[in-house]
């Protein structure tokens, strides 16, 4: 043991040096690179910090000017003293046909600049000399344009503080740039005229330049690293200021080099240093490991004799019972000779079927005699494995009642659980078949299933602690209703309740009952500072022994659960009574899935096509693909029903395959027009392995170009299924496919990982859409959605729309993209290629836009 220990320290100890050695030749080679790339980041950080400060103010000021502007009758220069102070020199003037009207003048715009020019964004920076004729006024302005109004306020003055930086961070000078390279405001004047010229064409090659250039007009926001100034290296950070204001400005910051990679100079010699205390540490850890491996290898030994003997009871199964094998703990208990070949052989409770509490691991206990004649009773709970099943088991001694008790509550309320009814049930079942035999007064009893609707988003919101949490409050309530009742109440499922009625007067009380709950249930309760509304549905089942003879515990909790899907089903339904008419909902089930195999093997489904229409192009963009059904017994149902009956046996799969493959055949017609279409994917499609390698095949069979498929997913899927489709959506992206997010607004949490996915586009729900021009909630809310997807540079779709007053809305908010009957419903693919004709290459049809008044942007 000595020598294979010092061998494997010393092998250790090598392969440490080498990649020790490896580490520090690479980041040597690469440090410069990532410092570089370090200092970037966080100079940008804080100048993006800086335009979006700058931005905000003058948006905040322009607002406020125009709103006092629109408020009064007279424009005079004393309305505008709570904007600006007075030292700040405001002025103001008026375009008119003949020139500018400024303080009782009119001045004439220069040939070079003729008519207003100048003014045609909201915000500019001007010379009065450079713009006007006869005008040797050279006071730098900001000008703010409110219609035919201009107001002007002392740019120094203006933004004296806006690009104050820390004194940690690298020495810099600051200035405005118009986008043709024109400096209108800087902090050092001997740099005047072009800051192109200046900055990027002295001192390098006018490729290196033009590139750069072009790299700071058409993106927003970046840096630039090793520009070459007057013998020194610059770094220059850019950013546009918002487009909302100005589309002609950009902010830049020059930093000098030397001075910004000061500031990370340790950090080479930092991570130098932790490699080395790792190495080390690594190095006493694995020395350490050793010796105690070597000291302590007997007791291991020793310690495997004693837990060999010292293990739980363990028998092996196959699927219908039979024993397959014991463990040593196990067989030494069975006497000799004595053989138990299936699971039933032991001796256990009647009523309980062990195959059945085996398949839904539920504990149960089995009774033998050992090998000293006495009764051992064994608490067995099962344990799935690939190909056979363990039922591991503990003795049950003088703890027999509290075992006994834990099997049969809920860990998570203490209220008595699923196996618990079922024995209750039973007993009260033969106490009304005694009752029935002695000619007794029978008792009117009832079973209720209530459910937690969408209990499931509570988890997946607030963390399943909290969800425990809700659930111990809502039994709490419910408990607290039934006190005046012969009733009690269980805790079956994760999201499920029952309440047993022994005895009612009425079956009436135990409606009236139900009502009351779900009542009381609608107003808020709290738990740690959260505020939470639940809704609830139930099944009722009015246990009338007459007319159910010979019903079992089992039957009567499974038509009550068959009730409660009733309930569940119909929106209008906040509870369901029992009939035996329901029972036929489920057969209604299977016939359909029964249909969709016929029609999965026919052929039977077409695909429709919805446009997506652009304002601002006046142009059909895009349409979404829509399967039906084409059966004239599902003629008026929902697409929606057969997919999720379709998604819960798996048939989505084939049908998916065939959406796939007609979607990509009609996207390639599509494509010579600059069309794009977009497909709805089923969460069992996109879990499903192999889903990413089969839509890029289809893809490539058709010799698609990149952003010709979207491929549409839910709000709900995807914060169900988070870190594991988010792989799967980066790898389509980078294949060239856009990403759509659909049903947007409607979930819980999408906005807290929106940043992280790889989408490009966010659709917003049609219900929100639907009550735009009444309602001035979901106004604020689609606003608030097209603003953050422009923050995060995503592109909008609106659903729903269907009437030129939400258009406009929507176009008024940012929205440009809309989807609805407005344009078109859903028609087949022929109908959709003269909508094109129509809307694209005729010219024939268009949507009414209403024209911007004079000064709107």
């Amino acid at each position: 043991m000595k020598k294979y220990a010092t061998t494997t320290i010393l092998s250790f100890i090598t392969i440490l040096l080498i990649v020790f050695l490896g580490t520090y030749f690479f980041y040597q080679y690469t440090s410069k690179k990532v410092i570089e790339n370090k200092v970037s980041q966080s100079l940008l950080i804080t100048t993006n910090a800086v335009e979006e400060s700058l931005s905000y103010k003058i948006d905040f000021d322009y607002n406020r000017l125009k709103d006092i502007i629109d408020s009064s009758n007279k424009i005079t220069t004393s309305i505008f003293e709570d904007v600006f102070p007075e030292d700040f020199n405001f002025s103001y003037g008026k375009i008119t046909q003949e020139g500018f009207e400024y303080k009782n003048k009119l001045l004439l715009f220069s040939s070079k600049h003729k008519n207003d020019y100048y003014f045609s964004n909201q915000i500019s920076i001007v010379y009065f000399s450079d713009i006007f004729l006869s005008s040797t006024d050279e006071t730098r302005r900001i000008a703010f344009r409110i219609d035919d109004y201009i107001l002007f306020v002392d740019a120094d003055k203006y933004l004296s503080k806006s690009f104050i930086l820390s004194d940690d961070l690298p020495k810099s000078s600051y200035f405005i740039i118009s986008k043709d390279g024109i400096i209108v405001y800087q902090e050092d004047y001997s740099k005047s005229g072009t800051f192109y010229d200046y900055y990027l064409r002295r001192n390098n090659s006018d490729e290196w330049a033009t590139k750069k250039t072009k790299e700071i007009q058409d993106n927003k926001k970046g840096a630039l690293t090793g520009v070459y100034v007057d013998g020194e290296n610059k770094y220059i950070c850019y950013s546009h200021l918002s487009s909302k204001i100005s589309n002609n400005l950009i902010t830049i910051y020059v930093f000098d080099e030397d001075s910004a990679f000061a500031s990370m100079g340790m950090v080479s010699y930092q991570l130098i240093g932790l490699f080395i205390c790792y190495v080390i540490l690594f190095a006493i850890g694995f020395v350490v490991i050793v010796i105690l491996l070597n000291k302590k290898n007997s007791d291991i030994e020793a310690s495997k004799l004693i837990h060999y003997y010292d293990k739980p009871y363990i028998i092996r199964v196959n699927k219908i019972g039979k024993i397959l094998s014991y463990n040593k703990t196990m067989k030494s208990l069975i006497p000799r000779g004595v053989k138990y070949k299936n699971i039933n052989d032991f001796s256990h409770d009647n009523n309980i079927d062990l195959l059945d509490a085996i398949n839904r691991q539920t504990s149960f206990i089995i009774n033998f005699k050992d090998c000293n004649e006495k009764i051992k009773s064994i608490i067995m709970i099962p344990v799935k494995n690939t190909f056979s099943k363990y039922l591991v088991g503990t003795d049950i001694d003088s703890k027999n009642n509290e075992y006994k008790n834990k099997s049969l509550h809920s860990q998570i309320t203490n209220l008595p659980n699923l196996d618990y009814l079922y024995e209750v049930l039973e007993k009260h079942l033969k106490y009304l078949d005694v009752c029935m035999s002695k000619e007794l007064e029978i008792p009117n009893s009832a079973l209720v299933l209530i459910d937690i609707k969408q209990f499931s988003n509570f988890n997946k919101v607030f963390g399943r602690r909290m969800g425990n949490l809700i659930l111990q409050k809502i039994s709490e309530i419910m408990n607290d209703s039934l006190k005046n009742y012969c009733a009690s109440l269980y805790h079956t499922e994760i999201d499920l309740f029952a309440v047993f009625f022994s005895s009612v007067d009425k079956y009436e009380d135990v409606i009236t009952w139900i009502e009351g709950l779900i009542s009381s249930f609608k107003r808020p309760f709290d738990i740690e500072g959260n505020s939470l509304v639940v809704e609830l549905k139930s099944g009722i089942f009015n246990i009338e022994i007459e007319k159910y003879k010979g019903i079992t515990a089992r039957e009567i909790y499974d038509d009550t659960q068959i009730t409660l899907l009733q309930a569940k089903t119909l929106t209008s339904l906040k509870y369901a009574v029992y009939n035996v008419n329901f029972s036929n909902f489920i057969s209604k089930e299977q016939a359909i899935m029964e249909d969709l195999r016929i029609a999965i093997k026919n052929e039977e489904f077409v695909m429709y096509f919805q446009a997506q229409y652009d304002n601002l192009k006046e142009r059909i963009v895009g349409f979404e693909a829509l399967v039906r059904w084409d059966n004239p017994k599902y003629k008026f149902h929902s697409p929606s029903h057969f997919i999720e009956i379709a998604e819960k046996n798996n048939m989505i799969i084939q049908i998916g395959r065939f959406i796939m493959e007609q979607t990509f055949a009609a996207a390639k017609k599509f494509e010579p027009y600059d069309i794009h279409v977009s497909m709805n994917v089923s969460p069992v499609q996109l879990l499903q392995a192999g889903f990413v390698t089969e839509i890029l095949e289809c893809s490539k069979k058709y010799d698609l170009k990149p952003g010709t498929v979207a491929i549409e997913i839910t709000e709900t899927f995807l914060m169900e299924n988070f870190n594991f489709i988010i792989e799967k959506l980066n790898l389509l992206k980078n294949k060239g496919f856009s990403i759509h997010l659909d049903d947007f607004g409607t979930g819980y949490s999408s906005m807290l990982y929106l940043k992280q996915l790889p989408i490009n586009t966010i659709k917003i729900d049609k219900e929100f859409t639907r009550h735009l021009v009444t309602d001035k909630y979901s106004r604020a809310i689609v606003s608030k959605i097209v603003q953050l997807a422009k923050n995060l540079e995503l592109d909008v779709i609106a659903e729903g729309v269907e009437t030129d007053e939400q258009n406009q809305i929507l176009v008024k908010n940012g929205c440009n993209v809309i989807q609805g009957y407005l344009i078109s419903k859903g028609i087949s693919f022929d109908d959709a290629m003269v909508l094109v004709d129509q809307y694209n290459i005729s010219k024939s049809k268009h949507i009414q836009q209403k024209k911007p008044r004079r000064g709107d942007k």
